[in-house]
C-alpha cells in the first residue's frame, strides 16, 4: 500500500503536500499502512527517538498525535523542550517525510477525553500498567496489569507542525521539497536533495 502519489506525479508542491496529509489521515485509520509506525524524535541535551503509533490528524489544525504513558522519559522530555520531530518512511512508495513542530500534552481535557473513547479496550491495560516505563521488573508479566484498564497513565500528545520535509526517490533523481507554515497556510520550495 503506497503512502504517496505515483512518480509522475511528483511535480507540484501542492499536490506533493496533499499527498502528504491524506497519507498520515489514511494511517491513522490504517493497521499496516506504512505510515502508521513514524519513529519521533525529541530534542534537548536527552533527544531520543521511538517508534510511535499515529493516532489520529487534523489538517486544518495541522496536528499530528499519538498516544503514551505519561511516566515515559519522553513525556519528562518534552517538558523540558516541546520539539518534536516526526518520520514517516514508506520504502515500497519511495518517499520520506519528517515533519518537526511543537508538542502539546493533553491529560484530562477534552482532547484527552476524545482520545480516550478512541482506545480500543485491549490496548487501554498499556495505560494501567503499576510500573512506568524502563522500570526494571522481576519478571515480563510484573509489568502487565490485567485488572485495570482505566486512563491512570494516560496522555495524547499533540504536535503542531511547523515545517515539512519531503524526500521522493526516483531513478531518474531524487526530489526533495520544503515546507514551512506561515499563519494558517504552507509555503513551499523545491530544493536540492
Amino acid at each position: 500500500m503506497n503512502a504517496t502519489p505515483t512518480k509522475d506525479r511528483w511535480t507540484g508542491l501542492d499536490a506533493i503536500l496533499e499527498s502528504g496529509w491524506r497519507a498520515w489521515a489514511d494511517a491513522a485509520r490504517t493497521p499496516g499502512h506504512p505510515f502508521r509506525t513514524p519513529v519521533v524524535a525529541t530534542a534537548g541535551d536527552d533527544g531520543d527517538a521511538r517508534v510511535v503509533v499515529l493516532r489520529a490528524v487534523d489538517r486544518d489544525a495541522a496536528e499530528l498525535e499519538f498516544h503514551t504513558d505519561a511516566r515515559s522519559p519522553k513525556v519528562e522530555a518534552l517538558r523540558r523542550s516541546p520539539r518534536l520531530t516526526w518520520v514517516f518512511h514508506d520504502p515500497a512508495g519511495g518517499v520520506q517525510w519528517r515533519v518537526r513542530g511543537h508538542a502539546r500534552l493533553h491529560v484530562g481535557d477534552e482532547a484527552w477525553r476524545s482520545a480516550w473513547e478512541r482506545v480500543p479496550p485491549p490496548s487501554r491495560a498499556s495505560y494501567a500498567c503499576p510500573a512506568a516505563p524502563g522500570t526494571v521488573v522481576r519478571a515480563p508479566m510484573e509489568a502487565i496489569d490485567f485488572a485495570g484498564h482505566g486512563p491512570r497513565h494516560f496522555m495524547v500528545v499533540r504536535c503542531h507542525a511547523e515545517r515539512m520535509d519531503w524526500l521522493g526517490l526516483r531513478p531518474e533523481g531524487n526530489l526533495r521539497a520544503i515546507w514551512t507554515r506561515e499563519g494558517n497556510s504552507w509555503k513551499g520550495d523545491w530544493v536540492a536533495p
